[in-house]
């Protein structure tokens, strides 16, 4: 019963954090074209010239860090909750904590500062070494050989649309197989 107190808790938390990061995200998008010549200025005439452009920008970026740790915890108590036998549950513990991680990636790519550049290059070469498919999964992340002009609106939209949208949707069916167990 305790763990079932304590998961709701750390749900609610987590929904809060994932508000707030919604919230702070749509802010950041009206301010943000994704091109390699706009990206970084766009994001450095954010902080300096908009009242709480730094603040948004900051709160975004922290509460993303935030995630990770409370979605795994999320993921760890549901599965405590059920005794590790809902496969559904297992699933939202493997998804959630994986969508968390790959949205502070993609995120940390956007601004398309010096940082950005160098993890993305070293990123997308560590995945040109898989023995299966390598090149073709470095050719398709990078947008070509060398990383191309789409790359950045291809990482706001995966960032954006494809990691919310699940975040969503893991989110709404816990909630839901959760409230009908629990009838």
């Amino acid at each position: 019963m305790q763990t079932g107190r304590l998961f709701r808790g750390v749900y609610r938390v987590t929904l809060v954090l994932f508000l707030s990061l919604l919230v702070t995200g749509m802010y950041l998008v009206f301010f943000y074209r994704p091109t390699a010549a706009a990206a970084w200025s766009d994001i450095y005439e954010l902080k300096a010239n908009w009242a709480l452009g730094a603040f948004v920008q900051s709160t975004h970026r922290w509460v993303s860090f935030l995630m990770i740790p409370m979605v795994a915890t999320l993921a760890l108590l549901g599965l405590f909750e059920t005794g590790f036998t809902l496969r559904n549950r297992r699933t939202a513990a493997v998804l959630l904590p994986v969508l968390a991680v790959a949205g502070v990636l993609t995120g940390f790519v956007l601004p398309w500062d010096q940082l950005a550049l160098q993890s993305v290059t070293v990123g997308t070469n560590i995945s040109g070494y898989a023995p299966v498919f390598g090149d073709e999964v470095r050719f398709v992340l990078t947008d070509g050989w060398m990383i191309g002009k789409g790359f950045l609106a291809a990482a706001l939209i995966v960032h954006t649309l494809v990691i919310g949208s699940l975040f969503v949707g893991v989110f709404v069916f816990v909630r839901t197989k959760r409230d009908a167990r629990l009838g």
